[in-house]
């Protein structure tokens, strides 16, 4: 999670420096990699949680805690599992509008400012 953390601010700031440049839309390599980036931030977000959870197990397993100890006795499986739902659900639909708006900024492309300062004349590639 902190390794990607660090690469998220490395390709923020290789994002401020070529977006600056005439010829930003040229570098395809740089697009690329920010669309290949894309998923980065929810493993992020989920390894960060494996590793505050799996962080705790050893407690138990080298005897430092008992294994009731590690259990809520006040939490009922019917608590765990509608909150285990809610959370799916949650997420699914945090998922499905981030997918559409995703989608549908993707297909609109750039606004007008940056579709004057990034002219099809400098789109063209040398030859």
């Amino acid at each position: 999670m902190v390794g990607l953390g660090l690469l998220f601010m490395l390709l923020g700031l290789a994002a401020v420096y070529y977006i600056r440049k005439p010829e930003f839309v040229r570098r395809r390599w740089f697009l690329w990699v920010m669309l290949a980036a894309l998923p980065l931030p929810y493993a992020a977000c989920e390894l960060g949680w494996v590793a505050a959870e799996v962080g705790r197990q050893p407690w138990i397993i080298y005897g430092v805690l008992r294994t009731a100890s590690g259990v809520s006795a006040s939490i009922s499986t019917a608590q765990v599992l509608s909150s285990l739902v809610g959370l799916g659900l949650i997420y699914s639909g945090l998922t499905i509008t981030d997918i559409y708006l995703l989608t549908k900024f993707a297909k609109k492309g750039p606004d007008e400012d940056l579709a004057r300062i990034i002219s099809p004349e400098k789109l063209r590639r040398p030859r």
